[in-house]
């Protein structure tokens, strides 16, 4: 995701609202991951993340992360992940996939939106 999709993205979700800090970051190894940026997050956010994997959401980039966050003894106030639930995923397009399975953009924004609630 690069830095202007970022933005919007963060922009659609807390639009003139935002409370606390926070972004979207893209993970691109789960051995080795970056455990000090996980750190990071859940610092700048009070411990609320999103995690959108385009794949099985388990066994994958939240479970690294709910991992690193256990490890570390990090509270979290909030933690949703998003993905493609234990079933065959079908065959479509990206995005249709995307929506079919709860993770599209507007299943994202409305998560982001959720974990923001709780704040």
């Amino acid at each position: 995701m690069e830095d202007a999709d970022r933005r919007r993205f963060c922009g659609q979700v807390v639009g003139d609202q935002c409370r606390y800090g926070g972004a979207a970051q893209q993970l691109f190894t789960l051995k080795p991951i970056d455990e000090d940026l996980i750190a990071q997050c859940a610092e700048e956010t009070g411990g609320r993340f999103v995690v959108v994997e385009d794949h099985l959401a388990h066994g994958g980039l939240a479970t690294r992360i709910a991992d690193v966050v256990t490890d570390r003894g990090i509270r979290l106030t909030a933690f949703e992940r998003l993905g493609i639930p234990q079933v065959y995923a079908g065959f479509g397009e990206d995005e249709q996939l995307r929506d079919k399975h709860g993770y599209g953009l507007d299943a994202t924004v409305a998560a982001a939106r959720r974990v923001i609630a709780e704040f």
